[in-house]
């Protein structure tokens, strides 16, 4: 039996879980395309009277790693990383469609930053995601985010089912059209204001 770990990363705001559908949903479906569809998560899902009193107030990560048989739940609080530059990467053949726990396939390209704080990974030919995030762009008129994507995040899914944000090809040539480039994930929106510009990007 397979024994892979996965971690989904929840934002909570003063007490509240922020996205649990769609976060439940990811779940469900990481599941059973690796153990089948009758699989189940074998572990109660996070819920607002779950938050520990001392967690109920600001900006709370919640860090959910499960598996087919293994649950672990634990929380702090979120204080988002400065990031000011980020370091062009090729991604190879890393694969990680799933939000797997197990990092190493992203840490080994991170250790090619040099001396930029994150990276970001170049997949054939077109722009994709940090580390630890998926990017939007804007152009001054308009949000767009890469077709091109390791992990479909949660908030880069919220953002487009809105229409808040629009999906094209976007490759490293492409930067110099662009104002900022925002970092999104399930903890940070684009409101957060966790952004450069591109020529932070090298």
């Amino acid at each position: 039996m397979k024994r892979e770990l996965f971690i989904e990363s929840l934002r909570v705001e003063e007490g509240h879980f922020q996205n649990s559908g769609r976060h439940y949903r990811r779940i469900t479906d990481t599941l059973r395309e690796c153990f089948g569809k009758d699989a189940v998560n074998p572990c109660p899902f996070p819920e607002d009277a779950m938050v520990p009193d001392d967690m109920r107030r600001g900006i709370v990560k919640c860090r959910y790693v499960y598996g087919l048989h293994d649950c672990k739940i634990g929380y702090q609080m979120y204080v988002p990383r400065r990031i000011r530059t980020l370091r062009l990467v090729e991604g190879g053949s890393i694969d990680y469609h799933l939000k797997y726990a197990d990092r190493s396939g992203l840490l080994a390209l991170r250790e090619q930053r040099g001396d930029c704080d994150d990276i970001l990974i170049v997949k054939n030919g077109e722009l994709t995601d940090t580390s630890y995030s998926n990017i939007v762009l804007f152009d001054g008129r308009r949000y767009v985010t890469p077709r091109a994507f390791l992990l479909n995040g949660i908030r880069r899914r919220s953002l487009l089912d809105r229409g808040a944000i629009e999906e094209q090809k976007i490759t490293p040539q492409d930067l110099r059209y662009f104002q900022r480039l925002y970092l999104v994930n399930a903890l940070l929106g684009i409101e957060d204001g966790i952004c450069l510009e591109p020529a932070d990007v090298f």
